[in-house]
């Protein structure tokens, strides 16, 4: 937050986002900083624990290539079933409103 312009600062995973961060618990993190000047300001940090789930996908993608021809270079994989891909350091993703929330909390908090 003392490196970017941004106010309202939302990931669901701090981890790759801030990779010098040790690994906790936490995986989203919705952050507000109250004032743009160098005043000192407010800040206000929403973290969410990791929660593990599952992405399906079409295909798994480290899969090799398939092939009967060796002068084809690419050719598409013959199947395409259901690879399920388990996430670890993920959180619930933040919805939209949560911005839009930090935003107007940012207004009150510049009231005092």
């Amino acid at each position: 937050m003392k490196t970017q312009d941004d106010l309202v600062w939302v990931t669901d995973n701090f981890l790759e986002d801030l990779p010098a961060v040790e690994l906790s618990q936490v995986a989203g993190v919705a952050a507000l900083r109250s004032s743009n000047q160098a005043e000192p300001h407010a800040q206000l940090f929403l973290c969410r624990n990791a929660e593990l789930y599952q992405v399906a996908w079409g295909g798994r993608p480290d899969k090799p290539l398939e092939t009967d021809n060796p002068d084809m270079l690419i050719s598409p994989r013959r199947s395409f079933e259901k690879w399920i891909e388990t996430r670890h350091s993920f959180s619930a993703p933040w919805d939209e409103n949560t911005r839009i929330k930090l935003m107007k909390m940012r207004l009150l908090l510049n009231e005092f």
